[in-house]
């Protein structure tokens, strides 16, 4: 400006990034002409007007003062001869400067018109000795359109170039100096330059939003601060570099760790050298380096301001072009996912593939994303099949209610409407019976079964041995045609390839079956394959009896499902639990997981599966006296298709006990009864499973349709499972009730030990408060007391209120009887019963290790848990016994005496 006012005029051509301070030093070079009074004309390139015939000329026209012989902008344009118009303007401008010196600031000069262009370039030539200083502005990269200009220009010997980096770390430590609200210190420059890349106007931006935020940072926050004005600022930028470098952050914000400038031009259609180009500018901006944002904060505003449209139509092509380029397929999935649409067979198959490394990696919720995709977008009907197929199997890990919802329920539907593929036949069936949803499962087997014997042998026979395995004898057809053939099981070898794991069949309680399952369970992983065997194997071992066992599989499996992030597999597994509680007289616990599981599939009040966990509730609230609790939960909704599941099995004996436990036998018996008639028509007969015979002929008993219930129990008492003590304890106990008075003891003392081998302390606890009662109706006061008193200790530790105060009434009664010395009929004092009491001199015989061992045993206590009381073994426990019966000269352990003097130490 000083060479200028002495009469040495020239030119500066200001370069830089975009929004790196070119506009601002224009401003400032106006602002000082503005003071030291000089001549002033000033434009700026536009957009909207780039193509207006000398649009910037006008502009500083409008600011000039009158021009003699100049004719209007608009006459110049219209002038055939530019050159001509161009000469007379720069005529004009010297003139004005012999009056005053003259300051042209001209901004943007990419957006210039070419006639504008050619007017400026012959301004900087012909007032080159002239007060005359032109300050013109353009990005580093992507100027003027004329490739020309700019060479002309810097021909010209008076044009000086400035070109304006972005700050360094210094510079910006340098403008957060400024800042006298910040405290010293409490910024990294560093880090404010590695978000900013130095941008001036991305730091003010940034700046200001923490000001807002009331943040300041330590590493590691700014991005924390970062908010609207951060993303408006780089927006602002992308926006001034033009439409060409707009699209190219576009495509590089959609693209990511994937882009090049081969990719980015195939995706935004243009060639190396515009996209080179673009980076360029993008990198002088100090938002990129390479290919590459700066940082993962301004990929997210460029991704986040783009409209759903825009977004979608670039990742879908991103997704084709990695596909074009061999990448890998969860790669591309992830861009087709984003896209939201699927381009052809390819896009399916891609999806699919994908979905199978997100299981692998544990990520459930991407893989059930991926697999929704591709069956929205497949086709095929048949490969849309197996999607959905795939889907439910994988929708466990989530919720096993959404896969019965979801796609399950549909596959069914569409399998009564369609002749599905023998394999994907097969497929669904397994699918079912892992639902236990038998009813349809048989269906669809019979269906399968009609080919084989129609001819179509082949393919049929191989989906029914995709069946077998998992179906085992319990999930077989039933009716005329008997189970499904298949070999017995083996051993099971140690975990093989997904493809071969072994597959553990449903509840194989013959001999060694139990064993079979511990082995399994120790070997195999938990994956989608293998979590209906898993379960089975878990099943088998309690309903075996192997309650410890089980617990132990379930706590394992638990902790994986946790791990692999499967609240699916969890809910699963907290189901189990509760029916392990339940089965071990644990009322409370099996309360919590059952209530622990149902919250896994709280979102679907359709599904089969909560029919399981439901039946627990009201089988723990039954037994534990709270009837407005149970009702509740029968009044919740249940799909009316439960009763063609398992599950609705265990929800019938569960309101059928609720109805016993309310004095409804004949509503009792309708449930026991169906659910028998549903257990024998699909081949799962078993007591182990659905004790409905004993169910039912506790009902017959209220009814005294007693001759029915005997058939009922003998019937229970001839079937294979009678071998499990759980099941014969039980049918023990009531057959019991159809002897004689005088047999029962025997009978009840052993389904005293079969419950305590069995583990069902419930059961435990019902059948000791039989035996003391039975102790009671036979005058054996002394017993019965000790043995109700067993019983009410049992029931509290299950927490069965209705058994506390039954047993608590007995021993009321009998304590009263016996202070009054009244026989079991009243009147006239009791003769002693023998056993009763134990003699002096018998009593000498005895050791105190044998008096210890044979006062438990005469309370109803079994010999693990005299064992585990007196910390001794139970072969020491079993010697006692047979030396006690020797002493004492009897034959059987009811016959012991109650009323042995145990040392002063030992009374408590």
């Amino acid at each position: 400006m000083r060479e200028a006012a002495s009469g040495s005029g020239g030119t500066v051509l200001v370069e830089g990034g975009i929004a790196c301070g070119k506009s601002q030093i224009l401003e400032w070079v106006i602002d000082e002409a503005t003071r030291a009074g000089v001549t002033l004309l000033s434009a700026a390139g536009s957009p909207a007007e780039d193509g207006t015939p000398l649009g910037v000329v006008a502009q500083l026209l409008d600011g000039a003062p009158p021009l003699t012989g100049l004719p209007s902008a608009v006459e110049g344009a219209a002038d055939q001869r530019p050159g001509r118009f161009a000469r007379h303007l720069a005529a004009a401008v010297r003139d004005m400067a012999e009056q005053a010196p003259v300051v042209i600031g001209v901004d943007d000069l990419q957006h210039a018109d070419a006639e504008s262009l050619h007017c400026l370039l012959q301004l900087a030539r012909l007032t080159r000795r002239s007060r005359v200083l032109m300050v013109l502005t353009q990005p580093l990269y992507g100027g003027p359109r004329d490739p020309q200009f700019a060479v002309e220009l810097l021909r010209q010997p008076a044009v000086h170039r400035l070109r304006l980096p972005p700050l360094d770390p210094a510079g910006v430590a340098e403008v957060l100096a400024g800042h006298s609200d910040m405290p010293a210190g409490a910024v990294d420059a560093a880090e404010l330059h590695q978000l900013t890349g130095g941008n001036p106007l991305l730091l003010r931006a940034l700046i200001e939003d923490c000001r807002r935020s009331q943040t300041y940072w330590s590493s590691g926050v700014a991005r924390l601060a970062a908010g609207e004005l951060f993303g408006q600022a780089l927006l602002t930028c992308l926006r001034r570099g033009g439409e060409g470098t707009w699209e190219v952050a576009a495509a590089l914000a959609v693209l990511g760790e994937a882009a090049d400038t081969e990719s980015l031009g195939r995706v935004v259609e243009a060639t190396s050298w515009s996209v080179d180009e673009a980076l360029q500018a993008l990198e002088s901006a100090g938002i990129v380096v390479g290919a590459r944002f700066r940082d993962p904060v301004a990929q997210s505003v460029v991704l986040d301001s783009l409209d759903a449209a825009e977004r979608g139509r670039l990742h879908r092509h991103v997704a084709w072009l990695l596909k074009d380029q061999g990448a890998r397929p969860s790669d591309v999935a992830a861009h087709l996912l984003a896209g939201g649409e699927v381009p052809g067979p390819w896009g399916a198959a891609v999806l699919r593939e994908a979905a199978e490394a997100a299981l692998h990696e544990d990520d459930a919720q991407l893989a059930i994303d991926y697999l929704e995709l591709a069956c929205a977008g497949c086709d095929d009907e048949r490969a849309r099949m197996d999607i959905r197929l795939r889907l439910a199997a994988v929708l466990w890990r989530v919720n096993p209610a959404t896969a019965e919802g979801r796609h399950l329920t549909d596959l069914v539907a569409a399998a009564t409407r369609t002749r599905l593929p023998a394999h994907t036949a097969g497929q669904l069936a397994n699918l079912l019976i892992a639902h236990g949803r038998v009813e349809e499962a048989r269906e669809i087997i019979g269906g399968l079964r009609a080919r084989a014997s129609s001819g179509q042998w082949a393919a049929a026979q191989a989906a029914l041995d995709l069946v077998a395995p998992l179906s085992g004898r319990w999930y077989a057809e039933g009716g005329d045609e008997g189970p499904l053939d298949h070999p017995a099981p083996g051993d099971v070898a140690a975990p093989a390839a997904p493809d071969a794991l072994p597959r553990f069949p449903v509840l194989a309680p013959d001999s060694g079956g139990e064993a079979s399952a511990e082995r399994f369970l120790r070997v195999c992983p938990l994956i989608d394959a293998t979590l209906t065997p898993i379960v089975n194997a878990v099943v088998s071992l309690y309903y075996g009896d192997r309650l410890e066992a089980a617990e132990d599989a379930c706590r394992k499996f638990l902790e994986e499902a946790d791990r692999r992030r499967a609240p699916g597999w969890r809910a699963v597994f907290a189901a189990l639990r509760a029916d392990i509680a339940l089965r071990g007289g644990r009322l409370e616990a099996a309360a919590q997981h059952a209530q622990e599981s149902l919250r896994g599939v709280s979102e679907y009040n359709g599904s089969f599966f909560l029919g399981g966990p439901l039946a627990v509730l009201v089988l723990t609230h039954t037994a534990a006296g709270d009837y407005t609790a149970a009702a509740r939960r029968l009044n919740q909704p249940v799909p009316d298709a439960l009763l063609k599941s398992v599950y609705g099995l265990g929800y019938l004996r569960a309101r059928g006990h609720f109805h016993l436990a309310t004095d409804q036998p004949e509503a009792a018996l309708a449930d026991f009864t169906t659910a028998g008639r549903l257990a024998v028509r699909w081949g799962v007969d078993r007591p182990v499973l659905l004790p409905w015979r004993t169910d039912a002929a506790q009902a017959l008993y209220q009814l005294d349709r007693v001759d029915q219930a005997e058939r009922l129990i003998i019937d229970q008492m001839r079937m294979p499972d009678a071998v499990y003590p759980r099941v014969r304890g039980v049918t023990l106990r009531l057959r019991a009730q159809t002897v004689d008075l005088k047999l029962r003891p025997s009978l009840l003392a052993r389904a005293v030990e079969d419950l305590h081998r069995s583990g069902d302390r419930l059961e435990l606890a019902r059948t000791v408060g039989v035996l003391g009662e039975t102790y009671r109706e036979l005058g054996e006061t002394t017993r019965s007391i000790a043995v109700t008193r067993r019983a009410l200790h049992l029931a509290r530790e299950c927490g069965a209120e209705p058994l506390c105060a039954e047993s608590g009434q007995r021993l009321r009664e009998g304590e009263r009887k016996r202070v009054q010395g009244l026989g079991p009929a009243g009147g006239a004092p009791a003769k002693p019963v023998a056993g009763d009491v134990l003699g002096a001199e018998a009593e000498a015989k005895l050791s105190d290790s044998e008096k210890r061992v044979a006062a438990l045993a005469a309370c109803g206590y079994t010999n693990r848990e005299i064992s585990a009381k007196l910390f001794v073994t139970i072969s020491t426990v079993e010697q006692h016994l047979t030396r006690v019966y020797r002493k004492l000269n009897i034959a059987r352990r009811h016959q012991l005496p109650l009323e042995v003097h145990l040392p002063a130490n030992e009374i408590a």
